[in-house]
C-alpha cells in the first residue's frame, strides 16, 4: 500500500520519464504525452492501495503502455517518422505537489467519477457508467471536462 506522501514523491521523482517515454511513443506530440502521463498518474493515485512502492517504475511503464494504446485506439497518430521527428525537449516539469494534491482541485463528484473510471479497465467502461447513472458518452464527457480542470491547475 502506498500512502499519499510516497505516492507524491513518486510522482515528483518519475513524471518527467514517464512524460518524456509517452512523449517519444505517442509520436513527439506534446498533449498526447500530457494526457497520457496524467492519465497514468491518475490510475496510481486511484489504485495507489493495491500497489507496492518497490516495483513501482515497471508499474508505471506497464500502466503508460496501457493508456497509450487506449489513447491511439481512440485517436490515430499523426504519422510523423523518427527521421523526421524534432529531439526530446527536456521541458516537461513535475506537477507541484508539495502544495496540495493534483486532485484537491476536484469535487467530491468529479473525484467518484475519475475513481470510477480509473478503477475499471479499458473493456469495462460501460460498467463504470452504470455504476455512476450515466451514458458512457456523458461518462467520456466529463472526464473530459475534468482533465481540462486540471491541466488549467
Amino acid at each position: 500500500m502506498i500512502e499519499n506522501e510516497e505516492c507524491e514523491r513518486i510522482i515528483r521523482d518519475y513524471y518527467r520519464e514517464i512524460y518524456n517515454y509517452c512523449f517519444a511513443k505517442l509520436s513527439f506530440s506534446k498533449q498526447a504525452a500530457e494526457d497520457c502521463a496524467q492519465d497514468t498518474f491518475l490510475a496510481l493515485h486511484t489504485k495507489r492501495g493495491h500497489l507496492d512502492s518497490d516495483s513501482i517504475r515497471a508499474w508505471l511503464y506497464r500502466t503508460a503502455d496501457n493508456v497509450m494504446k487506449n489513447y491511439l485506439r481512440r485517436t490515430p497518430p499523426d504519422g510523423i517518422s523518427l527521421d523526421d521527428a524534432p529531439e526530446i525537449p527536456d521541458t516537461a516539469d513535475p506537477p507541484d505537489v508539495t502544495r496540495e494534491s493534483v486532485l484537491d482541485v476536484l469535487t467530491d463528484e468529479e473525484r467518484r467519477i475519475l475513481e470510477t473510471y480509473a478503477a475499471h479497465g479499458y473493456g469495462e467502461r460501460r460498467e463504470a457508467a452504470r455504476e455512476l447513472g450515466m451514458t458512457l458518452a456523458a461518462m467520456y464527457q466529463r472526464i473530459h471536462r475534468i482533465k481540462q480542470k486540471l491541466k488549467k491547475r
